[in-house]
């Protein structure tokens, strides 16, 4: 009785040695993942990141560069130090940097401060001596300038968290974004004023387009939706240190994989000088494209030394408005 007593004992202190050490094992790994589930709710990730992605795949943001960007035209034999006479004007850009600062307003609200970076080059197709109105159709220029510069492209996106948060499309969604403005930071010429015009519409009027907000829910301020070959004229006041009339353009049309772009000049209709800077109102119309899709309208202003004269560095100003054709 005494050794089976013992064999009892034995087994019951092997039973209390394995439970212990069970319930240890337990405890350390509940401890453990209760802690990794505390650290990293659901692998939620970076929402930085997810905006960021929102804000590079987004139709309408996108849109914006193949009206930017007008490369076209081969280059011909240059000659220098000029007065020249240009018959067309366009530039390249290439994106160098693109940089979102993530701001988040509430839990549920963010706001983007998007900059993208252009290594650029002006191109000038060019007369040596004033063609005047004789100019064929068909008549190559006596050369083709190139200017480098840089210029830098801002706007805001403004973001808003899902209701729900396994939503397939992601957690956020963008809910409406700015108009984009750009330059290379010269004092001398800035665009202060654009109006958009269009009938049975109000008039879109923009001061300053980095605050000039399109709305993707509310009803007012939308992107604008235009009909195939619909007209919107476009007013443009600016601003400029120079006696000069400056060279505006206007550049629609294309979208992200169709690059049929147009391009057109603006007439100045009246000029007021205030004692420091010549005040002068462009205007000119586009029509919209015949198929569907998200496209920029793009203003672009630079003084008149800078397109007619083959030295002077680039001094410039961008404005640009997105639109839908349906």
């Amino acid at each position: 009785m005494k050794k089976s007593n013992s064999l009892f004992g034995s087994f019951s202190g092997l039973f209390f040695i394995v439970t212990l050490v069970a319930g240890l094992l337990f405890m350390f790994t509940g401890c453990n993942q209760d802690e990794s589930t505390v650290l990293d709710p659901i692998n939620e990730g970076n929402p930085d990141e997810e905006l960021a992605k929102l804000a590079d795949e987004d139709d309408v943001l996108n849109s914006f560069e193949p009206n930017f960007n007008e490369d076209g035209l081969t280059n011909f034999l240059a000659k220098t130090n000029e007065v020249i006479y240009p018959v067309k004007i366009w530039q390249r850009a290439v994106l160098v940097d693109r940089n979102i600062d993530i701001e988040y307003d509430t839990d549920t609200t963010a706001t983007g401060y998007m900059t993208k970076t252009f290594d650029a080059t002006l191109f000038i197709a060019a007369f040596f001596e004033d063609p005047g109105d004789s100019l064929q159709q068909g008549t190559e220029p006596d050369s083709v300038y190139e200017k480098s510069f840089t210029t830098v492209v801002s706007r805001v996106i403004k973001y808003e968290k899902r209701t729900s948060f396994r939503n397939p499309l992601g957690s956020w969604k963008i809910t409406s974004v700015s108009l984009p403005e750009g330059g290379t930071g010269s004092p001398n010429i800035n665009i202060t004023k654009m109006t958009l015009s269009r009938d049975g519409e109000d008039d879109i009027i923009v001061e300053n387009p980095n605050e000039y907000l399109l709305s993707r829910n509310e009803l007012e301020n939308q992107i604008p939706v235009l009909i195939p070959f619909q007209e919107v004229t476009v007013n443009i006041e600016l601003e400029s240190a120079y006696p000069d009339t400056d060279y505006v353009t206007l550049t629609w049309g294309a979208s992200k994989g169709r690059l049929q772009r147009s391009k057109k000049k603006l007439e100045m209709i009246s000029e007021n000088f205030d004692g420091q800077f010549y005040q002068r109102e462009y205007e000119q119309y586009y029509e919209a494209n015949s198929f569907p899709g998200y496209f920029h309208a793009i203003i672009q202003a630079v003084p008149f030394q800078v397109a007619n004269d083959d030295a002077t560095p680039v001094e410039k100003n961008s404005w640009g408005i997105p639109y839908i054709v349906r």
